[in-house]
């Protein structure tokens, strides 16, 4: 009986020995960590050509809106790449012409009602304004209150860059970069927008209803809004002090990101100092 327990013993302790060691958990490398730095150049930049930025705000049952669809395509074209055009669907609750069609896609946004805190609500659309300082509902004036702009100093700089888009999540990471290149004595802050060219849908004319008018530059969603790059002045903003920034966001599954559009810009409270944009793809 102790022989059979000797060699029972024995067997258990060769069976435990045979286990297989459990494997080794190797984690995948994740994506890299988003940015939020600034820093002082050793040497300022070259300030950028002056990129305006110029917001028209609209509507779908706005008959003149698309004089001013119109106005802006024009600045657009006369400028190559000094003028970037945001079309802003403030909300039926702002003003009627911009209450979307029954059956239509809604282009509204709260941002419109955000910006109106900022520059003031206008007495009525189409209303168009550049850097947020020179704006009327004329759109026979745009054109010039967008070369005023384009002839203002410009302190700062703008880039862009999309760091990655993931087609199966649909995550945009990108990030954004502004240079002080004078020094600017007074608050600063940033902000993001996402736009949309090439959508199909139903606009008012003076003469009627179109069925398939093609709406460019609609505003879809803003990202980031008037966030303040150096509060109470830390860092100062001296010639040289770079902020740079990198995000992560989630685009809507019925955007299509072939048609959208990227744009970051720096401003003071009110005035935009230099706008950039970029197509995502």
């Amino acid at each position: 009986m102790n022989r059979l327990v000797v060699i029972a013993f024995a067997l258990v302790i060769v069976m435990a020995s045979c286990e297989e060691e459990p494997l080794p958990i190797i984690e995948k490398e994740g994506p890299a960590p988003l940015l939020d730095s600034t820093y002082q150049n050793a040497s300022v930049s070259a300030p950028q050509d002056k990129v305006v930025l110029f917001e028209d705000f609209t509507g779908v049952r706005c008959p003149t809106c698309p004089n001013g669809h119109k106005a802006l395509k024009d600045m657009m074209d006369a400028n190559p790449g000094r003028i970037v055009g945001v079309a802003i669907h403030p909300g039926g609750t702002e003003f009627n012409q911009a209450a979307p069609f029954k059956d239509q896609e809604d282009y509204n946004t709260q941002w419109g009602t955000q910006i109106f805190t900022i520059i003031s609500k206008p007495n009525g659309i189409p209303y168009g304004i550049a850097d947020r300082v020179n704006g009327s509902n004329l759109a026979t004036q745009w054109m010039s209150q967008a070369d005023a702009q384009l002839a203002v100093p410009n302190p700062a700089n703008a880039e862009l860059r999309v760091i990655s888009f993931d087609e199966s999540t649909r995550e945009l990471r990108f990030e954004v970069k502004f240079e002080v290149t004078s020094d600017i004595n007074e608050p600063l802050f940033f902000s993001t927008v996402i736009t949309e060219d090439s959508l199909i849908g139903k606009q008012e004319y003076t003469q009627g209803e179109y069925e398939h008018y093609v709406h460019m530059h609609v505003l879809r969603d803003m990202p980031q809004f008037a966030l303040n790059l150096n509060p109470g002045n830390d860092p100062p903003a001296t010639a040289g002090r770079v902020f740079l920034k990198q995000f992560s966001y989630t685009m809507p599954e019925n955007w299509n990101v072939e048609h959208c559009n990227l744009i970051a810009y720096i401003h003071k409270p009110v005035e935009v100092i230099q706008a950039a944009e970029i197509h995502l793809k």
